[in-house]
C-alpha cells in the first residue's frame, strides 16, 4: 500500500481539505516544518511582472496579426490566436486573487485593474470572493467555478463557442457579489468594452471586416470556451464521482509545455499544488512540489499528472 493510500481510501487527493495531509508531510519532513517551508516560499514579483509583460506583447501581437492578415482564411487562426493569449492573460487575475502580483495588497489589486481587468472585463474586487468559494467548495454545488460539472462532449464544446459560457461566468459571479455593484466593479469592465468596441469600429471604419469578427470571436467565444474547458480537464473526474456527498473531486496538474506553458501559464499546471496552498505564489510551486519529495505528497502529485490531450480524450471517452 502506497503512503497515499494509507491516509484515505476514498477518491481524493486533499484538494478540497488539505490539513489532513499537511499534518502527515509535517511529521514526515527530514528538515524543519511545513509552516516553516510555507513562510520560506516568498513570490517572486518581478517574474510575475515579465511574465505579465511577455503575456501583453502576445495579446497585442494577436490583435497586430489580424489587423494587417486580411484574408477570410485566416481569420479562424487570429481569433484562436486572440482567444488563448487573452486566456493566458486572465491567469494572471487568479494570482492576482491571492495577492501575489504586488507588494502590497492595494498595489495588486491596482495593478491588476490597470494591466488585466480591464481586458477580461472583471475587476479583481468582483473576481476574488467568487473564487475564495471555489476553494471553498470545490467539487460541490456550491462552488461558483463549476464547468468541471458538465460532461465533456459536443454540447459543452458547442455551448461554449457560441457564448453561452460567457453567460454562465457572469451569473455565477452575480450571486451576493456586492463588489459587482461598486464603482470599481462597475467602472473596470466598462473601461474594457470601450476598449473592445474601439479596437472592433476600427476594424469597421478600415472595411477590415475580417479582422472585426476575428476579435469578436476570440473575445466571446475562444476564450471563455478555453477557460471552462482548462477548468473541466483541471478537475472533473470519470463521470459524476466529483459530486460525492463529501465533495470530493480531482485536481490535476501537467506537463510544462507545450499547451502547460499556454494553458497552463501562472502556475495552472501546477493546480494540485495550488489547491493544497493557495496563498503560495506561482513562481514558487516547483520549489513547493521538490520539497514534497519523500513525503506522502509525492506519490498523490505523481498519481495526479497527466497531459492536457491525454486527459481530454480520458473524459471524452468516458461521457
Amino acid at each position: 500500500m502506497s503512503r497515499a493510500n494509507h491516509l484515505s481510501d476514498d477518491i481524493t487527493d486533499f484538494s478540497s481539505d488539505f490539513s489532513g495531509l499537511r499534518k502527515v508531510i509535517n511529521s514526515e519532513m527530514s528538515e524543519g516544518t511545513y509552516v516553516g517551508l510555507r513562510q520560506s516560499l516568498k513570490p517572486r514579483f518581478v517574474l510575475v511582472w515579465v511574465d505579465l509583460g511577455l503575456t501583453h506583447l502576445l495579446f497585442i501581437g494577436s490583435l497586430y496579426g489580424a489587423a494587417v492578415g486580411k484574408s477570410w482564411i485566416q481569420a479562424p487562426g487570429w481569433a484562436l490566436a486572440i482567444g488563448l493569449t487573452l486566456h493566458r492573460l486572465s491567469l494572471f487575475l487568479h494570482e492576482a486573487a491571492h495577492f501575489n502580483v504586488g507588494r502590497s495588497k492595494r498595489a495588486n489589486d491596482l495593478l491588476t485593474d490597470v494591466l488585466i481587468s480591464p481586458f477580461v472585463l472583471t475587476s479583481i474586487g468582483a473576481y476574488r470572493p467568487g473564487h475564495m468559494l471555489h476553494h471553498r467548495h470545490l467539487g460541490t454545488a456550491s462552488d461558483p467555478e463549476r464547468s468541471y460539472q458538465h460532461p465533456l462532449n459536443p454540447k459543452f464544446l458547442i455551448s461554449g463557442l457560441v457564448g453561452l459560457r460567457v453567460i454562465e461566468v457572469v451569473r455565477s459571479r452575480e450571486s451576493g457579489n456586492a463588489s459587482l455593484r461598486s464603482l470599481r466593479g462597475v467602472a473596470v469592465p466598462a473601461i474594457g468594452v470601450v476598449i473592445y468596441a474601439g479596437l472592433f469600429a476600427l476594424g469597421l471604419i478600415r472595411s477590415n471586416w475580417q479582422y472585426s469578427l476575428a476579435l469578436v470571436a476570440g473575445v466571446i467565444s475562444i476564450f471563455p470556451l478555453v477557460g471552462s474547458l482548462r477548468q473541466l480537464l483541471e478537475h472533473r473526474a470519470d463521470r459524476d464521482h466529483f459530486l460525492s456527498p463529501s465533495g470530493s473531486t480531482v485536481t490535476r496538474s501537467f506537463p510544462t509545455a507545450p499547451l502547460g506553458w499556454l494553458l497552463g501559464a501562472a502556475g495552472f499546471n501546477r493546480h494540485l499544488a495550488h489547491h493544497w496552498d493557495p496563498g503560495i505564489s506561482y513562481t514558487r510551486l516547483r520549489q513547493l512540489e521538490r520539497h514534497l519529495v519523500n513525503t506522502s505528497a509525492e506519490s498523490i502529485l505523481e498519481a495526479r499528472r497527466n497531459g492536457y490531450l491525454v486527459t481530454f480524450l480520458s473524459l471524452w471517452t468516458s461521457r
